[in-house]
C-alpha cells in the first residue's frame, strides 16, 4: 500500500510530494515467532510441563497455543520449585 504524504512546497511554488511504502502487517513483534519456536523446541526435547518465565507473546492467542502445547507460565524460579515438590 502506498500513501501519499503531503510535502511542503519549495520556495518557487511548484508542488512536490513523497510516497511512503508500508509493508504488510505482521500481527506480532519480530521476536515473537522466534521466542515461540524456542519454547516449542524445548517442549519437544524435554517434554511437558515446560516452565516459561512470564509470557513471551503479547497477544492471548499465542499464549494460549503455547499453554495448550504444555508451557506453564511462571513469574520466577520459586514457582517452578514449588510446582516440582
Amino acid at each position: 500500500m502506498t500513501l501519499p504524504i503531503p510535502a511542503p512546497h519549495p520556495p518557487d511554488g511548484t508542488p512536490s510530494g513523497s510516497n511512503v511504502l508500508l509493508g504488510a502487517p505482521r500481527g506480532s513483534c519480530v521476536g515473537a515467532p522466534r521466542a515461540a519456536g524456542a519454547v516449542e523446541t524445548a517442549l519437544e526435547q524435554y517434554g511437558t510441563p515446560g516452565h516459561q518465565r512470564k509470557q513471551i507473546a503479547h497477544h492471548q492467542h499465542g499464549v494460549r497455543i503455547l499453554q495448550e502445547a504444555g508451557a506453564v507460565l511462571v513469574g520466577g524460579t520459586r514457582e517452578v520449585l514449588q510446582a516440582a515438590s
